[in-house]
């Protein structure tokens, strides 16, 4: 049985939901506190899985509580159930908030978000490391603006300029986006100064990319390792774009691999002291892997997958960037083959894989002719990634 806690400050507003929330109560404990104060003093007294709050609220305000239910309880699952907000709110309430509910939302749907948000946290065994990934708060902003673009890209009416406006909305977002497509990430043939032009320069879905590579890849860098993974995640996502067709199929592998590594990053901000030997003992990610596993019950791709996965990102993204290490068992060449595919090749340009590894999984895939084209113009010149 799940115990949740929700905060609203109107007592019409906690009345519904009690009586809502009878029809679950063989399998759900529903707790509810009458405003801010009141939630942080429950929070001291009981362990919840979750905690739903308002954003909006007088005294003690949202973010307040879902702070308080970071420090004092950081395996609980955070989640925003609020009408609209601003974007000065919505900034803040991103730092804490996991995801964000809007009202009306039906009680099935509250339940079922939190039950996966749940589902996520207990695939990770040890305590310490749900805490990390539950708990952490800078790395955890949701990638807003990525899903606002997705939504926009899924308009009959999107354009150039609309796409633009999405990304404009957040200074920083844009500022970074700019920055990256800017460098020798993206490929491109010369700087770029405005969005527009880079819009027209990579396409929507790699635009996507870049957005989502500028929200996840950002903060404190302690042991200098951020830069290196986001170029060699950016290089794999490139090379996972150059083994499918054409399609919305073959840009999900791309996003995937984009994410990859996304749990070293999560780790050397995090747990620098512990992480950094860890880091430095690893001549390739296989032994990585296994350090990790021996340090914290879990490898950098669980651990990633379980921090996308509070992020409401794609299913697909999130099984793939769990897999990422793991041979595939089958032969169809999925989102998580694709990516596991693209890991290796990425490795094998840095002398971590060796050529049969590769080919022996290509074989496995029916997608030599893709591994042999990406060789050979590795040999004619660095892929090109963008």
């Amino acid at each position: 049985m799940r115990r949740v806690l929700f905060v609203d400050d109107e007592p019409s507003v906690l009345e519904a939901q009690r009586r809502v929330w009878r029809t679950y109560r063989s399998t759900w404990q529903i707790d509810t506190a009458d405003g801010g104060a009141e939630a942080i003093e429950r929070l001291k007294a009981q362990a919840y899985d979750a905690v739903v709050s308002d954003a909006r609220m007088p005294s003690v305000s949202g973010e307040q509580v879902l702070r308080a239910a970071q420090k004092l309880q950081p395996t609980a699952i955070r989640i925003v159930l609020s009408g609209q907000i601003d974007q000065k709110t919505g900034s803040t309430l991103a730092a804490v908030a996991h995801q964000f509910l809007l009202k009306p939302s039906s009680a099935a749907a509250v339940l079922a978000a939190i039950n996966e948000a749940c589902a996520v946290r207990e695939t990770l065994t040890s305590p310490a490391v749900q805490a990390l990934v539950v708990g952490v708060g800078a790395l955890a902003i949701a990638p807003k603006t990525y899903h606002q673009l997705v939504a926009e890209l899924e308009s009959p009416s999107t354009s150039v300029d609309s796409l633009c406006a999405v990304v404009e909305q957040s200074p920083t977002v844009c500022a970074a986006v700019l920055r990256l497509v800017s460098s020798a990430f993206f490929g491109l043939p010369r700087k770029v100064w405005s969005l527009r032009e880079a819009v027209v320069l990579l396409g929507a879905d790699v635009l996507r990319q870049a957005v989502l590579a500028a929200e996840v890849f950002q903060g404190p860098d302690p042991l200098g390792i951020v830069e290196t993974t986001l170029r060699s995640s950016i290089e794999c996502a490139s090379v996972a774009r150059h083994l499918g067709p054409p399609g919305a199929a073959v840009y999900l592998a791309s996003e995937s691999a984009l994410m990859a590594d996304i749990g070293v990053s999560l780790l050397s901000q995090h747990c620098a002291d512990t992480y950094a030997p860890l880091w430095k003992r690893a001549r390739s990610h296989a032994e990585l892997v296994e350090l990790e596993r021996e340090a914290y019950g879990a490898n950098h791709a669980a651990i990633g997958a379980a921090f996308l996965a509070l992020w409401n990102l794609p299913p697909a993204l999130v099984a793939a960037v769990a897999q990422h290490h793991q041979h595939p068992a089958h032969r169809l060449p999925d989102t998580s083959a694709v990516v596991h595919l693209a890991t290796l090749l990425t490795e094998e340009a840095n002398a971590h894989v060796s050529f049969s590894v590769v080919d022996g999984v290509a074989s496995h895939l029916g997608l030599e002719p893709q591994v042999a084209k990406i060789r050979g113009e590795r040999m004619a010149a660095p892929l090109a990634v963008g």
